[in-house]
């Protein structure tokens, strides 16, 4: 696969899961009467879930590695350039 088409499988994963983390059904279960430490439970929940998924689009916008997206591996270079002075001989 390559990195553009992974990166946007992952964004378009991301936004599902994102979208089913905010869902009314789910959001019930934490909308209860509880504290940590001294904050309502769903308030938590709702800035904890939407830290965790700002953190994952920005670990998703980024290359895992130095190469740009679709970029296509080059090849070993063994033989000296075209230009190098040992090609260059006359005679």
């Amino acid at each position: 696969m390559t990195g553009l088409a992974a990166v946007r499988e992952r964004a378009l994963a991301l936004f599902f899961l994102a979208l089913l983390a905010f869902s009314p059904a789910l959001l019930v279960v934490f909308s209860r009467h509880a504290f940590l430490f001294g904050v309502p439970l769903l308030y938590v929940y709702l800035f904890g879930v939407w830290g965790v998924v700002i953190l994952c689009i920005g670990l998703n916008a980024f290359p895992r590695d130095n190469a740009p997206p679709n970029t296509p591996p080059t090849a070993p270079t063994d033989a000296p350039a075209a230009n190098t002075p040992s090609n260059n001989r006359v005679g």
